[in-house]
This record gives structure tokens, C-alpha cells and sequence, in this order.
């Protein structure tokens, strides 16, 4: 248990840290007093929470929203999509009869069915972005019959033009949340208990086809441009994943922020003030080993930057992010809830 990753606030952890400071002045202090040490030092190991299935768990539900979010932001950069498009595999193609062994059907062969479909769809989108099959998108108008699409690849293919966002949230919506499940749990003696992992291994469900495809490793979306995310925190408050026994090599790591840094950055070179904070990667690089931001030399035009998103009910946290969406040059968290000469007391206040 103590090799586990934790997670805890930067002013938690340099608290938890305090306190095993005084707790190590008690113990010179009073030795004798052996069962009361060994239960404050019990207490105090109990620090943080165990971050359980993040968002690089690929098929999580943090991991489906944070798709969403990365696909909104290109979306908030280069505008709504062109096409929407959607493609069933036929099971009658050539390259899955042919190799199917007699007296089988293709329900049989999972994996073959995959493999075939990964490479029609790796065809398909040659001829939309190399061969360039619709030239210049044409707005507001659907496309549900396409007979070059259909020829060529004999299978159920939608093409229709984009008008809204609307199609964006359906495809993370729908085509990514898998199948309908609900997981049902009797609590006898009255304990509320909340386990992610169990949860999610005992309410999902793994078609044959869905399996193989995690196991041939296909992918299961692609960027043309990589999401950078920024995090955003209150005074002292960014989370720090440390292990038990390494607190204080993790309070060092963690002092300066990506956020903190851009105000040093503004402090030290007047010409970043025209930028906002979430405009700072297309100019700049971070530097995670001197915790600080570099400028940068390539590159800027294949990122796409957005912040991680804020529940309302985090008031002060969200309208922090919500004034580091006007504010520019900011130099400090003060100057961030200063509007026209007023330093209000609050983030919420300053909006």
C-alpha cells in the first residue's frame, strides 16, 4: 500500500508536511509516550487520495471526456467540421470471404473482420486528405448517397455536410460510449463505498470485435494536431502526485506551475503582454525540468491549446479560468482579479 500514488493540494501536502514536523518534536519530546505517536503517525499516513482510473486509461469516462474537450477546442480554433462521415463494414468483402475457412461464418473472425475494416478505413481517408475525393467542402448541404463511395469501397457509408457542433457531440456521445450497462450494488452496513476500477470492470461489456481491435492495438481516433492542456489552479492549490516517503522532493518539484510561470514570464519580458495565458504554448515551450517557459523555435502551428475545464460549482476556480480568458499580462494571481485600477477580493467579484 505505501508504494501507491497519491495526490493531494500543494498546500495540503506542505500542511501534512508541517504537522510530520511537529509530530518528530513530540516523539524527542516524549518518548515514553509510544502508543500515542504511533496512532498520530497512523492518522497522518493517511494523506491524500488514490487517483484511480485517470484519463489515460483509454475507454474511461475521463478518458471519452477528454476527447470531447480536445475535439471542441479544434473546433473553437478552425470552426465547425466540414464533413461528418460514417462507414459499416461489409462482411461480404472479398478480403473477409476469401479468408474465412469453410463452414465459418465472418462472426467467427473477429480479428479479420478488424484488420480489414482498419484498412479500408486507412484507404478512405487517402483518398479524402491525400486525393482530396471532395475538393473544397460545400456548407449546409447533405450528402447521404454518394455513389463514388459506395462503388468503391460496396459498403453503408453517410456523408453529409456539418452545419453546427451538434455533430461533434454526438460522435463522443453516442459512437463512443460504448454499450447501455447499469451496475447495481446492496449496501448492508451502510458504507458508502466508491471504487472507479471495480466499477468500471464490472459494468462494462467487450464485444468479440470491440476486444480484437484493442488487441491488434488499432487506434481508436486520430489528431492532425496535438492538444495542449493547461491546467489551471488557485493560490497553492495545484495538485501534486507524489508516493508516501517522497513528499518533499514532490513540494519542491511542484512550487512553480505552468500558470505561476506565465506570470514570472510576464514579469521578466514586457513583449508576453500582449499574449493570454492560454495563447502561451504557440509561442513558447515548457521547460519541466527548470520549471519554466522557453520560447519556441518550431512547431507552434500544429498545437492546439485549451484549459481544462471548471464545474461551476468550483466558483472561485472557475472564474479564475474565466479571466485568464480576457486577461493578458497578468504578473501575478492579484493582477488577474484587478479590472480598471480595482483589486477586488475575489475572482468571482472581478467577473
Amino acid at each position: 500500500m505505501n508504494d501507491r500514488l497519491r495526490a493531494a493540494e500543494y498546500v495540503g501536502l506542505a500542511d501534512y508536511l508541517q504537522l510530520r514536523i511537529q509530530l518528530a518534536k513530540q516523539r524527542q519530546n516524549n518518548d515514553d509516550n509510544e502508543d500515542d505517536t504511533d496512532e498520530e503517525d497512523e492518522e497522518a499516513a493517511t494523506l491524500g487520495k488514490m487517483v484511480i482510473l485517470p484519463s489515460t486509461f483509454v475507454g474511461s469516462p475521463r478518458h471519452q471526456q477528454q476527447l470531447y474537450q480536445d475535439a471542441m477546442a479544434v473546433v473553437a480554433r478552425f470552426g465547425i467540421p466540414s464533413i461528418f462521415l460514417t462507414m459499416i463494414t461489409n462482411t461480404h468483402w472479398p478480403e473477409i470471404v476469401d479468408n474465412i475457412p469453410r463452414g465459418h461464418s465472418a462472426a467467427d473472425h473477429p480479428s479479420l473482420i478488424d484488420r480489414v475494416f482498419n484498412c479500408k478505413v486507412q484507404e478512405l481517408l487517402d483518398d479524402m486528405l491525400q486525393s482530396q475525393i471532395f475538393g473544397e467542402p460545400v456548407a449546409n448541404l447533405n450528402y447521404p448517397y454518394n455513389p463514388y463511395l459506395l462503388l468503391k469501397y460496396k459498403a453503408h457509408i453517410n456523408v453529409e455536410s456539418c452545419g453546427t457542433i451538434q455533430s461533434v457531440k454526438y460522435l463522443y456521445k453516442y459512437l463512443f460510449k460504448s454499450s447501455d450497462r447499469a451496475l447495481l450494488q446492496i449496501n448492508v452496513r451502510n458504507i458508502i463505498e466508491y471504487n472507479e476500477i471495480e466499477n468500471f470492470l464490472n459494468g462494462r461489456y467487450m464485444s468479440p470485435l470491440g476486444a480484437c481491435w484493442h488487441i491488434n492495438e488499432f487506434p481508436m481516433h486520430r489528431n492532425t494536431h496535438t492538444v495542449y492542456r493547461l491546467f489551471v489552479h488557485l493560490p497553492n492549490r495545484q495538485i501534486v502526485r507524489f508516493r508516501p516517503g517522497f513528499e518533499h522532493q514532490a513540494i519542491e518539484r511542484n512550487e512553480v506551475t505552468k500558470l505561476t510561470a506565465w506570470f514570472i514570464l510576464n514579469q521578466n519580458d514586457p513583449n508576453v503582454h500582449q499574449h493570454l495565458y492560454i495563447d502561451i504554448p504557440y509561442f513558447y515551450v515548457w521547460n519541466a525540468r527548470e520549471r519554466r517557459w522557453t520560447v519556441r523555435q518550431r512547431g507552434g502551428d500544429k498545437i492546439v491549446v485549451r484549459m481544462y475545464s471548471v464545474h461551476i460549482r468550483n466558483q472561485e476556480l472557475y472564474y479564475l479560468r474565466l479571466l485568464l480568458l480576457h486577461v493578458r499580462g497578468a504578473r501575478s494571481y492579484e493582477e488577474v482579479r484587478t479590472v480598471n485600477g480595482v483589486i477586488y477580493e475575489t475572482f468571482k467579484e472581478a467577473c
